[in-house]
């Protein structure tokens, strides 16, 4: 799926900012006790000021995975390159 252009409904679970670019969490499903699944990287040129816990539809291109470390070790998330959101 690299460089193919994709848009999701997702859960805003975290960002940070790493040097000159925003590395935004999210997720794909939020279960009913909270939690969430199909986590996911989207990362940004600007702050997207998103806002942590809600959700959004977003449009990006798919850049491959994105290696983060986590408490259970090294792990690897699907990665998109932000394009623009929608309300």
């Amino acid at each position: 799926y690299t460089g193919k252009k994709m848009v999701y409904n997702v859960w805003i679970t975290d960002i940070q900012q790493a040097g000159d670019q925003w590395v935004v969490f999210a997720a794909m499903n939020k279960t009913g006790k909270g939690t969430y699944k199909n986590k996911i990287i989207i990362l940004s040129d600007e702050d997207p000021q998103f806002t942590i816990d809600s959700q959004i539809k977003f449009y990006g291109t798919c850049t491959g995975t994105h290696q983060i470390q986590s408490e259970e070790g090294n792990d690897s998330l699907p990665c998109f390159e932000l394009l623009f959101t929608e309300n």
